[in-house]
């Protein structure tokens, strides 16, 4: 979806990620690996000056009293480079789906009930709750630095999770977005990256999907 709206505005894009290891720089678990990607960013970002750098991470599983801190060195260090650093909030976890196939657990439960089950979120939610009012913290004293938030197309009001309409499903397991969820914050995206890139932006609907195009 970052790929595809930053082509639709005329920006070039590059990813830049590792399984397994945080986003924060001056990793320091034991990976040889860590120090490899740690240089490797710091290589491409100098040599690109990007106008925005989006981080994207399972924000729940990184240590809380050091999350703060980590943030902050974080976006010193992406700022040194480029202009601007949206931080990507997390979308709810499922408390099922990790163990058990989501679509299969649903369709039981459906066949059962009469219609899609309400499913809760996991108990990270209070946890996730405090990372968004770090992140907004940050973005409130840091010039350069956002939020986006996607967190909430997610959560319905009863407090549930939005993980599907109809026979379209928004999670491919407890906490992954499926190409549908990522679609279903798709102008969000763009809007951020057309905001912080300043290219004036205009929102059309194509096949029944937003989407964020330069101006002529």
């Amino acid at each position: 979806v970052v790929d595809d709206a930053c082509r639709q505005l005329g920006l070039s894009v590059a990813f830049l990620s590792a399984d397994g290891i945080s986003p924060w720089f001056g990793n320091d678990d034991g990976n040889t690996f860590s120090k490899e990607f740690d240089d490797a960013r710091r290589k491409w970002l100098r040599a690109w000056k990007p106008d925005v750098v989006l981080v994207v991470d399972r924000w729940d599983g990184r240590d809380a009293d050091t999350l703060p801190r980590n943030l902050r060195t974080l976006a010193d260090e992406v700022l040194a480079a480029g202009r601007h650093v949206v931080l990507v909030s997390q979308p709810p976890v499922l408390r099922v789906g990790e163990n058990v196939n989501l679509r299969e657990f649903v369709a039981w439960e459906a066949s059962r009930e009469g219609g899609l089950p309400r499913l809760p979120q996991d108990d990270g939610a209070p946890r996730r709750r405090e990372i968004l009012s770090t992140m907004e913290a940050l973005a409130r004293s840091r010039p350069g630095v956002e939020l986006l938030r996607v967190d909430d197309a997610f959560q319905l009001p009863d407090g549930t999770v939005r993980y599907a309409e109809g026979r379209k499903f928004f999670y491919a397991d407890d906490d992954h977005l499926s190409q549908a969820g990522a679609e279903l914050v798709r102008d969000r995206i763009a809007r951020a990256i057309a905001r912080t890139c300043g290219t004036a932006a205009m929102i059309v609907r194509e096949n029944g999907i937003h989407l964020a195009v330069a101006k002529a």
